[in-house]
């Protein structure tokens, strides 16, 4: 082979290795770009839970207040919770604490 066959061969090789190369980037990007929108997915879709589930718990209907706070305490076990939602989910808990210890009040001057 003469000298200029071989470069044209080593230029051609490189540049195959570059595509595929670019390619295998590509593919490892868009698996990142979709692992990320779909946890931006389920976050969103557990936000709306819980403003249903808080929703519910804060009716004056016993039922629909009981079923709230038995889907707010199930979303408390979901990896997808944040520290900040943590705090959230305290202090609904707290406020629910609250309403029960003041139904009792109420309940034994009556």
């Amino acid at each position: 082979m003469t000298p200029q066959a071989w470069v044209t061969l080593v230029v051609g090789v490189l540049a195959s290795i570059g595509v595929v190369g670019t390619l295998l980037q590509r593919q490892r990007s868009e698996a990142a770009d979709r692992m990320h929108r779909d946890r931006f997915d389920a976050r969103a879709e557990w936000w709306r839970r819980f403003q249903w589930a808080a929703e519910q718990a804060h009716e004056g209907d016993d039922a629909s207040s009981e079923l709230g706070f038995a889907v707010l305490e199930a979303l408390t076990e979901s990896p997808l919770v944040t520290s900040s939602e943590i705090g959230i989910l305290a202090a609904t808990a707290n406020l629910r604490a609250r309403r029960s210890s003041s139904d009792t009040g109420r309940g034994e001057q009556s």
